[in-house]
């Protein structure tokens, strides 16, 4: 891995694919912004999905590219991919491209789109009007329910309460003047890190960045100078300076400040149509910085490791009481989450919470160590060195975890290679180092001060006959466990 910074302050993380696969480049450009930058101003100004409207936006025009099917039509001759996202803290361009010239060519053209919109009023209209039907897609879906009422509960008085966009969001149209000073806070070179993973010389990628308009800079500054004078630009782009101030400091927390207490929570879906339950089991967990993030990455595996978790291997191979259950964890700059899904019949909503809460979960708080064996330690191990064996093989994860901790300032970004990460990382986990994250994190109790909660989120289909009280003492029971360790 070799890293360069230009002199406007973006980074370029670059890293060598060996020759003997095709030759192909990875190109990710990420972008320091999401929905945790949308507070609102004095003025109430609405910033809520912005983050995700203007990545939109950049698609749609440059002085040299007039129309957004162009981008596409560039791509689409090169039988290349590309592709765009918003999260909560960052966003992301991605390019996947044969290398040599079509990797100069792809940098180039990201260059333009990021550093040269030019933001056409009559594209943000239409743009308007496609957000609001691709998010009404979703919106009465019980899962995004879930999802969005967990977010809420978890990270209550916490930027990371909003949302990456929701259709509520769009009922009135952004002022232009502030979409412009969005972009124009937010897509700074140094607030970017360009990631590549490549069969190409560190050389060809210095110069095709160097070619490109994120040396060369702005073709034509039309945008800036149309809004500048404008006080309602200027306001807005204090705004952003002092909100991002805030973040700041809020960031350089080591914990998440917000707190809420432990509960087990209802949605309304009764006119929804659904015939299953669906729920999510949350709980708030630690910071991408935390190493406590690989014990609780391991606890995941024998919870959650395809067929032969203890989850899937119970709930369906023993018990036939479920098709599916997922897992999966999120980390921030102050925190994360960690989150067990599913979806089952009405009925049998009870046994299964009961086996998760009390069986497994509740096995592993009040068991420790013990409740570990020699042979699953093993089966895991194995499984990380293996699934890390094929991974190195897929340039996208490489570009994707250099570009992303470089973004984030990780204090391991230049230690440790995205191959040596599970060796360096996991492998001296310990049982020991697993159940105390357990009964730090898993568990529905704050009685040691930490500032870890968790919720229980259930929506769809929910059967009557006392089932909600049923379910209730379930919940506080589970809340109990934790209060002896």
């Amino acid at each position: 891995m070799k890293t360069f910074e230009l002199n406007n302050g973006l980074r370029i993380v670059y890293e060598h694919i060996p020759k003997h696969h095709s030759p192909q480049s990875s190109i990710r450009l990420y972008i320091k912004v999401g929905s945790v930058n949308e507070e609102a101003d004095r003025r109430k100004h609405n910033f809520k999905g912005m983050s995700h409207m203007v990545e939109h936006l950049i698609f749609l025009g440059t002085p040299s590219v007039e129309s957004g099917f162009t981008f596409n039509d560039f791509f689409d001759q090169m039988g290349a991919f590309n592709d765009a996202y918003t999260e909560k803290d960052h966003t992301c361009i991605y390019i996947n491209c044969k290398a040599g010239a079509d990797t100069t060519k792809s940098i180039r053209m990201l260059s333009d789109v990021v550093t040269n919109s030019i933001f056409r009023e009559e594209d943000v209209k239409k743009t308007y009007e496609v957000i609001r039907e691709e998010l009404g897609e979703d919106e009465d879906s019980v899962e995004d329910q879930i999802d969005r009422c967990v977010d809420n509960h978890l990270f209550k008085a916490s930027p990371l309460a909003n949302s990456v966009d929701i259709l509520e969001y769009h009922r009135q149209p952004y002022e232009y003047n502030d979409l412009i000073a969005f972009y124009l806070y937010f897509y700074q070179p140094k607030n970017m890190v360009l990631s590549i993973a490549t069969t190409d010389s560190f050389e060809h990628i210095q110069r095709a960045v160097m070619l490109s308009y994120f040396n060369l800079g702005c073709v034509d500054p039309l945008l800036q100078t149309l809004v500048q004078s404008d006080k309602s630009f200027e306001e807005t782009m204090l705004h952003f300076g002092r909100s991002q101030n805030l973040l700041t400091t809020f960031t350089k927390s080591t914990t998440d400040s917000s707190t809420s207490e432990s509960k087990l929570i209802f949605l309304d879906s009764a006119k929804s149509g659904y015939e299953q339950t669906y729920f999510s089991i949350s709980f708030k967990t630690c910071s991408m910085y935390d190493k406590d993030q690989y014990a609780i990455e391991m606890l995941d595996q024998i919870l959650n490791v395809s067929w032969s978790g203890r989850l899937m291997k119970i709930l369906r191979e023993e018990k036939g009481l479920i098709y599916h259950i997922g897992t999966y964890s999120s980390y921030y700059e102050t925190t994360g989450t960690y989150n067990i899904q599913s979806s089952v019949h009405p009925d049998k909503i009870y046994e299964v919470l009961k086996i998760i809460l009390i069986d497994i979960l509740g096995g592993l708080i009040v068991g420790g160590e013990a409740n570990i064996s020699d042979d699953e330690m093993k089966k895991i191990r194995g499984n990380l060195l293996g699934i890390n064996a094929l991974n190195n093989d897929y340039i996208d994860d490489i570009a994707e975890y250099n570009g992303l901790r470089w973004l984030m300032n990780h204090p391991d970004f230049s230690r440790v290679s995205y191959e040596d990460r599970i060796r360096e990382f996991y492998m001296g986990i310990t049982k020991k180092d697993m159940i105390d994250c357990c009964r730090k994190y898993f568990s529905g109790s704050s009685s040691k001060g930490n500032n870890n909660n968790m919720c229980i989120v259930l929506g769809g289909k929910i059967a009557s006959g006392g089932m909600k009280s049923r379910l209730q003492h379930l919940f506080d029971k589970f809340c109990s466990l934790a209060r002896e360790f």
